[in-house]
């Protein structure tokens, strides 16, 4: 029974849908929380697929989430069976082998709103709305305004900014700082941080908090960097690049 379980799952793996027609689907694997997966990344799925969210718990008893695409054939199986409780959630095995605890495995295929894609709200899950965004460009760049991407940074990361002198211009960059490197820009302001494609002299260096607050100037935020905002969520890492 269960092998031919699983070669259905790989039929509805594989064949009957076309990329990109689907719905916006959360995609990730091991995330410890819904709000981890949903920094991980997001796609478009094949036309007959649907979202899926499966939370389960490690040999470790921690809590982990994956979340991806399923063809809709493959989801409406998993959700007839009884999965939970299972070391196993059949067709996911075949494609990534696991030794955990399913609690919880459901589909969605409904269009994504402004709270996110429809398998962020899956079992259970209430994701925050608010995730605060900042500008994140490689390189140097002439303007501040010469920016545009906006990202989402980890945890562990807030929003920074630098100056950098290239000749006798002025270049600014802009990216996530690990919180670590932005406490000791708080602590010293002689600090200076080095960042991918970072060229010429190094004349500021700041880190803030808030929706895209490191397209302010370097200079004016230093001033207001606060110890306190980089406290939470500090990882080992000494150096973060963009």
């Amino acid at each position: 029974m269960r092998s031919s379980v699983a070669t259905l799952v790989v039929t509805c793996l594989t064949f009957g849908y076309v990329i990109g027609a689907g719905p916006l689907c959360l995609k990730c694997q091991d995330a410890a929380s819904i709000e981890e997966c949903r920094q991980q990344s997001r796609a478009p799925c094949g036309e007959n697929e649907n979202c899926f969210l499966r939370k389960y718990t490690t040999d470790n008893l921690d809590i982990r989430f994956e979340a991806g695409c399923l063809s809709k054939t493959t989801c409406a199986l998993l959700n007839s069976l009884t999965t939970l409780g299972r070391r196993s959630v059949w067709g996911l095995d075949l494609v990534r082998p696991k030794k955990d605890v399913t609690n919880c495995f459901q589909c969605c295929g409904a269009s994504a709103t402004d709270s996110g894609p429809c398998n962020s709200h899956l079992c259970g899950q209430v994701p925050n709305t608010e995730l605060v965004t900042c500008k994140v460009c490689v390189g140097v760049h002439d303007h501040i305004a010469s920016c545009s991407r906006e990202d989402v940074c980890p945890p562990t990361e807030a929003c920074y900014t630098g100056i950098r002198v290239v000749g006798t211009e002025a270049k600014y960059v802009f990216g996530c700082a690990n919180k670590r490197i932005c406490r000791s820009l708080a602590m010293d302001s002689k600090m200076k941080r080095v960042i991918h494609g970072d060229v010429g002299l190094n004349i500021c260096d700041a880190c803030c908090v808030g929706r895209n607050c490191n397209e302010a100037e370097c200079f004016a935020l230093k001033k207001v960097m606060k110890l306190s905002d980089y406290l939470s969520n500090i990882t080992s890492t000494q150096q973060a690049v963009v």
